[in-house]
């Protein structure tokens, strides 16, 4: 499965490549601008998530688990993610800490 970014790249590289010349010279140059700037945006949004700093990619997560409820909690690794769903929890028992 491909990552966000991944898939905005791909959606906007077809788009680019999808663009179709015609005879018509005002129309062949309003298809080439379209094809360069798509480019320029797919360079854009790889450079951009190079020099992504945690707190914006942590905020992806934090959008996507808002459409869950509540009871979601997520572990991500270097190589894994989990998804969890919590039944029930109870918190702040400190009867049994010893100092």
């Amino acid at each position: 499965m491909e990552s966000l970014i991944e898939k905005i790249i791909e959606s906007l590289e077809k788009r680019r490549d999808a663009v179709i010349f015609c005879e018509n010279t005002e129309n062949e140059f309003s298809a080439i601008a379209f094809k360069e700037g798509i480019t320029v945006a797919i360079e854009e949004i790889k450079e951009i998530e190079k020099h992504c700093n945690f707190e914006e990619a942590a905020r992806v997560l934090i959008k996507y688990m808002n459409r869950l409820h509540p009871h979601h909690n997520a572990i991500v690794t270097s190589t894994s993610a989990e998804l969890f769903e919590g039944k029930e929890c109870i918190n702040k028992i400190y009867d049994y800490l010893t100092d």
